[in-house]
């Protein structure tokens, strides 16, 4: 690893002690002793430290960059020269900042969560202990006793460990009927997850995290339960009105969906 400073004299004083007009260039291959240097550089008034081409002052008095990274820029990261000797020095750690939402190859947020083969009913009891909101529709579709309902078609495994994918609506231009997200979900190779994934959801993604996401509601585009108008329904985590909402939506094949939400589909490996 090595620095090599190339030198070049630009005014017509003689004297070897002017730094005036002296303009300098570098080949880095080492970023620890760039930042070694700029310390130094920056002590001893230098007008310019340049790679390649000559660009405006830094506050340091210098201007360097090594493959289109500023060294002023990690110098700023890092506290100024106090902080970049202190790194040197192993007084100061550096920590990988991982994305606050792990995504697939897809570009679609990846959330795993664990089954509870819970009755709807059970499920309304522990969403109201754990301070979350159900709507009449919601209610209604968990207690469903007919063919389609939650108890009998949408319980999940208990202890088995799913992998779900959010797809954002705003992903598909047009068309946005169940019918037509469905058909997109498993052009990825997604498969519809039950309703039961909901509750889930709703207690692993609080209303500030699906902020973040860029979503108002989740909801799974799962086989709709008839709720007790005799609506077909899907459910939905939804942060409206306060927030903290489990809800139910018509679950029509042709209802069409906005921009503002996503779609919850379950990873065929899990």
């Amino acid at each position: 690893m090595y620095f090599a400073l190339h030198f070049k004299k630009t005014c017509v004083c003689r004297s070897r002690k002017c730094l005036k007009h002296w303009t300098f260039s570098a080949t880095a291959h080492c970023i620890p002793h760039c930042v070694l240097l700029a310390s130094y550089l920056a002590g001893k008034r230098e007008r310019r430290l340049v790679v390649g081409e000559e660009k405006p002052m830094s506050k340091y008095n210098y201007d360097l960059s090594v493959d289109g990274v500023s060294v002023e820029a990690i110098l700023n990261k890092l506290g100024g020269v106090a902080g970049a000797k202190r790194f040197l020095r192993d007084e100061l750690n550096l920590v990988e900042v991982k994305p606050q939402f792990e995504r697939n190859e897809h570009g679609h947020i990846i959330i795993s969560i664990t089954g509870l083969a819970l009755t709807g009913e059970q499920e309304i009891e522990r969403l109201n202990s754990a301070g979350f909101r159900i709507s009449r529709w919601t209610k209604s579709c968990f207690t469903s006793t007919k063919k389609d309902g939650y108890d009998k078609c949408h319980r999940l495994e208990d202890g088995h460990e799913y992998q779900l994918v959010i797809i954002p609506g705003k992903e598909v231009a047009q068309n946005r009927t169940t019918t037509a997200l469905r058909e997109y979900a498993a052009g990825f190779g997604y498969q519809q997850a039950l309703a039961g994934v909901v509750p889930r959801i709703r207690e692993a993604v609080s209303d500030e995290m699906m902020e973040k996401m860029g979503f108002w509601y989740i909801a799974a585009l799962h086989d709709p339960i008839t709720d007790s108008d005799g609506h077909p329904g899907v459910l939905l985590a939804n942060r409206r009105d306060g927030g903290q909402w489990v809800d139910a939506f018509f679950g029509r094949p042709a209802c069409r969906w906005g921009v503002s939400g996503a779609f919850a589909f379950l990873v065929s490996a899990s």
